[in-house]
């Protein structure tokens, strides 16, 4: 019975033995199909991932190694950043294997997204896709209709680029709820968020997110008066409207601060560091 150990020595034994072939003497077509086998095996490699994660997660080999989460594991022993490990640790619960607690083995959340990724047949980006789409649809859609739904995006996914399957998950999921009748406050609560991106070399940063109603209205009021022209005696408010809003965002900010209402952060009072 070989080792788990000897089956990864042989993935990398037939690496290098690629890394050394000759790609000169093989014809167009040969050619091509090893760029398509290669990838078979690059896109089977994250299937066989997802169950060394859930084998760590299984075994707690984390908090034995002094790790507070897989992730974190990961990081040090991969060399990964925060996010990656965190995406891996995500994608191996929902595309993986697991099993109960009494040990009994369960079939992955996506099991067709799964199995299309087991095949080779679709990549971690298609996957991602999906998991984002399943994940926007209302709690309250009915079990069989979720799952013919992720049976349909994987199906398409064999067939699609990863962004012709997000526009087709969108109208997927548009016409599952047209009219956001089984959007409930708690999918809504369930999907917000709110990110920063990394501070570019020019000093910019990028913004993205997802805001629930209230927290829209809140912004609305709270920028409103902020962000209209301001007029200067004869000349008039060259900022665009994208320009005036960002500058809402800023007066709002600062006028928190000003007050001196916010919460101290580890004792200490909040406050503005350039």
């Amino acid at each position: 019975m070989r080792s788990m150990e000897s089956d990864a020595g042989a993935v990398d034994a037939a690496v290098v033995a690629l890394l050394a072939s000759d790609l000169t003497g093989p014809d167009d077509d040969a050619l091509l199909a090893t760029v398509r086998e290669v990838e078979r095996a690059r896109r089977r490699l994250t299937a066989v991932d997802h169950r060394l994660v859930l084998e760590l997660e299984r075994r707690s080999v984390a908090a034995t190694r002094i790790h507070r989460s897989t992730a974190a594991l990961l990081v040090e022993l991969l060399h990964l950043d925060p996010g990656e490990a965190r995406a891996r640790v995500r994608a191996a619960e929902e595309l993986g294997p697991s099993a109960s607690l009494q040990g009994e083995p369960r079939p992955p959340l996506l099991p067709a997204t799964a199995a299309a990724q087991a095949d080779g047949a679709i990549s971690a980006r298609h996957a991602e896709v999906v998991s984002r789409a399943m994940g926007s649809l209302p709690a309250g859609l009915e079990p069989q209709v979720r799952a013919a739904a992720e049976r349909t995006l994987a199906e398409q996914a064999r067939g699609l680029r990863p962004s012709e399957l997000t526009r087709s998950a969108e109208r997927l999921c548009a016409h599952l709820d047209p009219d956001g009748s089984l959007t409930a406050d708690a999918d809504r609560a369930r999907r917000r968020t709110f990110e920063v991106g990394v501070q570019g070399a020019d000093g910019l940063s990028p913004v993205r997110g997802l805001l629930d109603p209230q927290c829209r209205a809140l912004l609305d009021a709270a920028m409103s008066a902020l962000a209209r022209p301001e007029p200067d005696g004869a000349l008039r408010d060259l900022r665009t409207p994208g320009q005036r809003r960002h500058d809402a965002l800023a007066g709002v900010c600062r006028q928190a601060l000003a007050s001196g209402g916010l919460p101290s952060q580890r004792g200490l009072p909040a406050t503005l560091v350039l």
